[in-house]
C-alpha cells in the first residue's frame, strides 16, 4: 500500500512538472511571478505570468504564446493550369508549444478563377503541435485558371492555444505577360502564327 501511495505521489509531481499553463493575465489585476526562470518574484500590471514546470515561472510583456507568419515568395506569376506550391512559414516565438488553424481569403474580381489547396498543410487546414522556437514550413498549392487576372491571397493563421491571437501573410499573384497555351490565342494570334509558318516554309523551299 505504501509503495502505491509513493508511486501516485511521484506520478502527480511528474504531471505538474510537465504542465504548461498560464498562471494569470495581468489585464484586470496585478499578477506576481518570477521575472525570469528561477529568479525573484515580482508583480506586474500588464503582460502575463507563464509556467514551464511545477515551480519555474516567468513574466512576458505580451503573453505566453506568440508566433510569426510569412509567405515566400510575396509576389508570383503562375502558369495557367499548373499546380504551384508556395511556402507558408509559421515561427513559434512563444514559450509554449502550440497548434495553428490555417485558412485563406481571396481578393479578386473573379475569385472562382483561382484554386487554393490546403492539403499541403497537414493535417489539412491545421498545423501542430509546434514547439517553442520551432519554425515549420507548410505548402499551400495554388492553381490559376486565367492569365488575365490578378489576385491577393491572404493566409490567416490562428493559435489554437489562444484563439484571440492570429497573424496574416499576403501573396500577390500577377497577370501573366506571355501566352500560356494555344487556347488563350485569339483569332488574330492564330493568323499571325499561320503567316509565320508559311513564310518560314517558303524561305526554306527557295534555298
Amino acid at each position: 500500500m505504501t509503495k502505491i501511495k509513493y508511486t501516485m505521489i511521484l506520478f502527480f509531481l511528474f504531471f505538474l512538472c510537465s504542465m504548461e499553463i498560464v498562471l494569470s493575465s495581468c489585464a484586470d489585476s496585478p499578477c506576481c511571478c518570477n521575472n525570469i526562470v528561477g529568479g525573484q518574484k515580482r508583480c506586474y500590471t500588464s503582460g502575463a505570468c507563464c509556467r514551464t514546470g511545477a515551480w519555474d515561472e516567468y513574466w512576458d510583456e505580451t503573453g505566453c504564446r506568440d508566433f510569426n507568419v510569412w509567405v515566400e515568395p510575396k509576389r508570383i506569376m503562375l502558369t495557367l493550369g499548373t499546380r504551384t506550391a508556395v511556402m507558408l512559414y509559421i515561427d513559434n516565438i512563444g514559450g509554449y508549444s502550440d497548434s495553428y488553424h490555417v485558412d485563406y481569403e481571396i481578393t479578386s474580381v473573379n475569385p472562382s478563377l483561382i484554386n487554393v489547396d490546403l492539403t499541403g498543410v497537414q493535417p489539412t487546414g491545421s498545423v501542430g503541435p509546434v514547439g517553442p522556437g520551432e519554425l515549420i514550413t507548410t505548402l499551400p498549392i495554388i492553381t490559376v485558371l486565367t492569365a488575365t487576372e490578378t489576385w491577393d491571397v491572404t493566409f490567416n493563421v490562428t493559435s489554437l492555444g489562444d484563439p484571440n491571437m492570429y497573424r496574416s501573410a499576403s501573396l500577390t499573384i500577377m497577370q501573366s505577360d506571355y501566352p500560356l497555351s494555344l487556347s488563350e490565342f485569339g483569332i488574330l494570334g492564330l493568323i499571325e502564327i499561320l503567316i509565320l509558318v508559311v513564310t518560314v516554309y517558303f524561305i526554306n523551299r527557295m534555298r
